[in-house]
């Protein structure tokens, strides 16, 4: 009878000591190739597959004898056993035969000794190398993150053998305390002999008397021994059977010119045999060849089965078609009788073909699946066999050395070759799995990492022990030894989300890797440091085949984005270029009131401004949201109300209604901004760290009478009043109550907008419909130098400034519209956070606003979770040299796993591939969540140059789109960004659809259109013309705001706006911004300098934040100040011993003369100029920032005012380096 339920009748693995496991010595793993050559001749491998000469398991016919040995096998116990049971019952099967050779209590091989390793008869891959069962660790980290990191999850090893693989697995999972604290593990295993070396082997504690009360330490996770899987209970799970199902029993089948039989195993009399036993042909059915390959003729349980079966059937016909054999094989021990679907069959066999069948392979695999597809998990079967049914392939070995099946039971391993095909189909037939694979066990190492473990193991090793590392991955992978021939399958739930791990799901190169081949170690340890780059534990050695061919494509072709007009330019300006097949839609809405009036109608009910309210107690909560219909009738009342009270009435000299707004961004900015809209009317913005000077200034230019701000504000506001005679009303959108002691204060009228909202709620205005070309907003630029400039955004700059956005960034895909959420902490006095915002209003959905201080910003983040994200780079850099230093202060494993995942993803983005189906589930997914970035599927960034290395750093980190745009308020934020799908770095993309760009030469600075290259040395690229950055088109303003003369300075009398920006055009139509016109200066000697270019080379610098450049005419060279990074200059200072606070150490001279240095090497690295390297240098521990004006809102320098600040310190280092101006020091007027 077949048993109802199958059991483990096999264990494997192998030792694994704390540091690199001895490695066998033996490298002869495959068999001779001569197929003449005799059984005694033939060394296998230590693996038991038999490799590629299947015509060797088994070599023995019916009552016929093959000499394997030189000496007649030995009686041993388990045969005197076997020849009494057959004596007395007859024949058995080979099923039978092979439960009592492998497990039987006493005598079974896998139950009276240690089998494994050189000193047994095979090894296993846990045992050649350590790095096989780390990589099954991380695989199941992996799954277990797919799975959503469960709190409790059961790690079960079926036939774990002495515990090595999960010795390696547990080393590898306390490098993740959060999966380690998850686990819950159960060895199932039926040798007591090897449970206890698992148990000695791991260092496991017993709790309790029973094998299910153990711990891997006091306080480790518990795990647990059983005998039979159904001692295991049920729940979230990931199973391993690493060389499991090859040792299962199977049933042996042989057709005869009678049709198929049975092969049994009978005892051998025979004088001059070899062994004790041999193979015969069952002279009627039995039970097996009832249910797998039974008669019409004979009326059995299983007829309706075989009612369609011919004779002449062939091994694939009856292999392949076992769909019910399984659940007939129950039914046939419980007596009861049930139809199942007839078998298909196309082929024919022939007499002396036979075939294997392995009803407990199936019944367990049935078992594990049903068990992960009800409670979620997964299941990695590692084994070897093929894809699709095989012939016989029964093999015995002993001693490392092929002998017969029959030799000696209890005493030889017996396995067969796997068929994954038919694992695969019992698993999935119920719906709930999905199974992957199989794919090689080099394909499936490969992609999980092995050549860079490898790489990490040699460091510090010696070259003895670095040859046995290199040859155990050799074996581990190499087709012809155990690369190919040993699969990897894995079964996943299907509540598990994604693809598992290591199954060729990356894209792949259409170049195939060539045939492995014995690399030599001094490619991978090469004696010049150059060629290698070391980072986190990690060595990646310069190899075209260690790094060329796991998850990659072909690289992408450069698309040529933009081609020249044909029209003929006008001397001395560059070509004009548009952008290829430019097609874009008239835009749906003609003003910004409109897109929101559609919104409303289309999603009433959806949420559209979040924010995060205080309690009593001041503490913030969690977000609240407020809905389109919502605001929009807050909107209608507020422009009501200000209407009524006259407090939007038209400016004397121009006849507009202009209301001010003063505050950071918060949901009122928005709601009060539309109300004037609504009412035919404008808002300002007036920056809420404008100086004291700048915002009379405004009040009075636009004659506006109304500002609404928050209680913040209002000093200033009251202050300004007192030369801005047109201010009559303030309105505080912050407080419910206006304070009794402001009533009347300097001629002002205070107003709460909660009051304003309730006076004329029920009698609400009708909204006057803007025009394109009125004014949407009027933005005042940052003022680095001098009085800002009012730059008037028409409602046509926005509108199409928002549709060629969208149109480039994906943003009309219907999936964008209703959950798309954006989070708003950029100032929206800025041209920027404006076409952000109005983006999000244009398809309806959502803005969530960050509580106000920019140092609690990650919070906000992380309860937002936004999928689209605005960033300036300096937030960028923050973040990058965070993570970056952060892990490489770790060490350790960690480190390693992070700089290896960050060097496979770089390598594949220059290949246009973002994700990795590893790597992003196990590391990266963790970063975005930490940082609120997960469900992000754009982030936009500008303002500043991005060093390249951390753009590239954040498309891996984020695996999401991240572009960069270049823009000014002038021409609505953005006219030029690159594509979501842009995998490149370094340049700013395309222009946009509605602007025409060009470049014109600035002969004083050597920049000219006609060029044909950029650079010097190894930075030299080829271009189609550099100069000065000019656009105009329907985002671009006409003129500045009652300022002609800016407005000629900067406007041309052709519409084209000059940017100041020197740009140059890349081969294939992307823009380089690559200089400044405006803020260069000439020193002494007559070189011209242009200080934010160094600026940026220096900030690419691991131990600078920022930095300040100055140099002028009267000096020769430059001095700087320097903000340094302060996690790695405080580990600086403790290398060098310099004690004390970040303060105190920013004037430690040792600290000051090493920053220096390395100032002075990144300008060399970097190529620049003698003059352009900075001479000295003062540390300044406080950054640069809006709160004490050295930076604009937008994160730009303020230059005039960091030379005002630094004045007598940059005096002190034109003393230190001996470069002074006679009687003249620096003066700031």
């Amino acid at each position: 009878m077949l048993a109802a339920r199958p059991r483990i009748f096999r264990a494997l693995a192998g030792a694994a000591p704390s540091t690199l496991r001895p490695f066998s010595s033996k490298s002869n793993d495959a068999q001779g190739t001569n197929p003449k050559s005799t059984l005694k001749e033939r060394i296998v491998s230590v693996d038991r597959s038999g490799l590629k000469q299947p015509h060797l398991h088994s070599l023995l016919k019916d009552n016929a004898h093959v000499k394997t040995v030189a000496k007649k096998a030995k009686e041993n116990e388990l045969t005197r056993l076997l020849h009494a049971l057959i004596a007395m019952r007859g024949p058995i099967t080979v099923a039978e035969f092979m439960r009592h050779a492998l497990s039987h209590q006493q005598h079974g091989y896998y139950m009276k000794r240690d089998v494994f390793g050189t000193q047994g008869d095979f090894t296993t891959a846990p045992e050649i190398s350590q790095m096989f069962g780390e990589l099954i660790g991380i695989w199941c980290i992996a799954t277990w993150q797919q799975m959503g990191s469960p709190s409790h999850i059961k790690i079960v090893e079926m036939g774990p053998g002495r515990g090595s693989l999960m010795e390696d697995f547990v080393r590898t999972a306390k490098q993740f305390p959060a999966f380690y604290a998850a686990l819950e593990i159960h060895m199932v295993e039926i040798s007591p002999a090897l449970r206890q070396i698992q148990q000695t082997k791991l260092g496991a504690v017993q709790t309790n008397d029973d094998d299910a009360s153990w711990r891997l330490s006091s306080t480790g996770p518990s795990i647990a021994w059983h005998e039979d899987l159904a001692q295991v209970p049920e729940g979230p799970t990931l199973f391993i059977a690493q060389e499991l199902f090859d040792a299962l029993p199977v049933h042996q089948f042989e057709y005869t010119d009678k049709g198929w039989v049975e092969r049994l195993v009978d005892i051998d009399e025979s004088p001059v045999s070899d062994d004790h036993f041999c193979f015969v042909l069952s002279p009627g059915p039995t039970p097996a060849t009832r249910v797998y390959i039974g008669k019409e003729k004979i009326v059995t349980p299983d007829a309706q089965l075989m009612k369609n079966m011919p004779q002449n059937a062939s091994p694939q016909d009856i292999l392949a078609n076992l769909n019910a054999a399984a659940v007939i094989a129950e039914k046939l021990e419980k007596e009861e009788k049930e139809e199942a679907p007839a078998p298909v069959l196309s082929a024919n066999v022939q007499v002396g073909d036979r075939i294997e069948i392995c009803p407990l392979g199936i019944a367990l695999i049935q078992d594990m699946a049903k068990r992960i597809g009800a409670h979620s998990g997964a299941a990695l079967v590692v084994d070897y066999g093929r894809d699709h049914p095989s012939e016989v392939s029964l093999r015995g070995i002993q001693n490392h050395q092929f002998v017969s099946v029959l030799r000696e039971p209890g005493d030889v391993d017996l396995s067969i070759d796997v068929d994954f095909s038919t694992l695969k189909r019992y698993a999935t037939e119920g719906g709930d799995v999905r199974a992957y694979g199989p794919v090689g066990q080099g394909q499936f190492l490969t992609e999980m990492g092995i050549e860079h473990r490898m790489a990490a193991l040699f460091q510090n090793s010696s070259e003895e022990t670095q040859e046995a590392i290199y040859k155990a991955y050799e074996r581990l992978v190499d087709p012809n030894q155990m690369g190919s021939i040993f699969k990897a399958m894995a079964l996943v739930s299907g509540k598990v989300t994604g693809e598992p791990v290591g199954f060729g799901q990356q894209k792949r190169s259409k170049r195939q890797p060539p045939p492995l081949q014995r690399i030599p170690l001094t490619m991978l340890l090469p004696s010049t440091p150059d060629s290698l780059f070391i980072a986190g534990g990690i060595i990646l050695a310069a190899t075209a085949y260690m790094f060329s061919f796991a998850n990659t494509t072909e690289p992408p072709q450069p698309t040529p984005y933009a081609v020249a007009d044909a029209s003929n330019p006008k001397p001395g300006h560059g070509a004009t270029y548009t952008v290829t097949g430019a097609t874009i839609s008239p835009p749906a809405c003609t003003d910004m009131l409109a897109y929101l009036q559609r919104s409303v109608a289309r999603t009433p009910s959806n949420d559209f401004l979040g924010y995060r309210p205080k309690d009593a107690n001041g503490q913030v909560g969690p977000y609240a949201w407020i809905t389109y219909d919502q605001v929009y009738r807050r909107i209608q009342s507020l422009a009501a109300a200000m209407l009524r009270l006259d407090m939007l009435a038209p400016t004397p000299d121009g006849g507009e209604r202009i209301l001010g707004i003063f505050m950071k961004n918060r949901p009122e900015w928005l709601i009060a901004q539309y109300a004037a809209m609504y009412a035919g009317g404008f808002a300002v913005a007036l920056y809420d760290t404008l100086g004291d000077a700048a915002t009379p200034y405004i009040l009075n230019q636009t004659q506006l009478s109304t500002i609404v701000c928050t209680i913040a504000e209002l000093p200033k506001v009251i202050h300004a009043k007192a030369s801005c005679p047109f201010l009559k009303h303030i309105v505080l959108c912050d407080v419910e109550t206006k304070p009794e002691m402001m009533d009347n204060v300097a001629g002002l009228t205070l107003w709460t907008m909660a009051d304003l909202e309730t006076i004329v709620q029920d009698h609400p205005v009708e909204a006057t419909t803007p025009q394109p070309d009125d004014i949407y907003c009027l933005i005042y630029t940052s003022g680095t130098t001098g009085e800002p400039k009012g730059v008037p955004i028409r409602h046509t700059n926005i509108v199409h400034a928002i549709e060629t956005a969208k149109d480039r960034m994906g943003l009309h895909n219907p999936v964008y519209q209703s959950d798309a959420v954006h989070f708003s902490y950029l100032p929206l006095a800025h041209s920027i956070e404006h076409l952000s915002a109005t983006s999000m209003v244009s398809v309806g959905a959502r803005i969530a606003f960050y509580q106000g201080d920019t140092a609690k910003i990650l919070d906000d983040l992380v309860l937002v979770r936004p999928t689209f994200f605005g960033v300036v780079p300096r937030l960028l850099n923050k973040i990058y040299d965070k993570v970056v230093y952060g892990t490489q202060a770790a060490g350790g494993f960690k480190a390693w796993l992070f700089q290896y995942a960050l060097d496979t993803k770089l390598v594949n983005l220059k290949l246009g591939i973002k994700h990795h189906a590893l790597f992003d589930a196990l590391i990266f997914s963790n970063i975005q969540k930490k940082v609120g970035l997960d469900r992000c599927f754009t982030v936009i960034t500008g303002s500043a140059p991005l060093a390249d290395d951390v753009m590239d750093f954040f498309r891996v980190l984020f695996d999401c789109s991240i572009v960069e745009g270049y823009g000014l308020s002038e021409m609505t934020g953005i006219a030029v960004m690159n594509l979501p799908s842009e995998t490149t770095a370094g340049n700013v993309g395309p222009p946009l659809h509605s602007v025409e760009t060009k470049l014109v030469s600035v002969p004083d600075m050597g920049y000219d259109i006609e060029d044909v290259a950029h650079g010097e040395g190894d930075q030299r690229v080829a271009v189609r013309g550099r100069g000065e950055v000019c656009f105009r088109g329907p985002q671009v303003i006409s003129g500045y705001y009652k300022n002609p003369e800016a407005t000629a300075a900067a406007i041309d009398t052709d519409g084209w706006l000059h940017t100041g920006d020197i740009g140059v055009w890349l081969p294939d139509g992307r823009l380089k911004i690559v200089d400044r016109v405006k803020n260069i200066f000439k020193l002494s000697q007559g070189e011209y300098v242009a200080p934010e270019r160094i600026e940026n080379i220096l900030g690419t610098s691991t131990y600078v934040d920022q930095c300040f450049v100055y140099g002028d005419s009267l000096h020769s060279v430059l001095v700087a100040v320097v903000v340094p990074a302060e996690a790695p200059t405080t580990a600086l200072a403790a290398r060098m011993n310099v004690p004390g606070t970040f303060h105190e150490v920013c004037q430690h001279p040792k600290i000051v003369a090493a920053l220096l240095d390395e100032c002075t090497a990144v300008s060399k690295s970097s190529k620049l100029f003698g003059f352009e390297t900075i001479k000295a240098i003062k540390l300044e521990a406080d950054v640069f920032s809006v709160e004490n004006n050295l930076m604009t809102p937008t994160f730009k320098l303020k230059r005039h005012e960091c030379k005002k600040k630094f004045a007598d310190a940059i005096d002190a280092l034109y003393e230190q380096c001996g470069d002074l101006v006679a009687g003249c020091n620096l003066e700031v007027v």
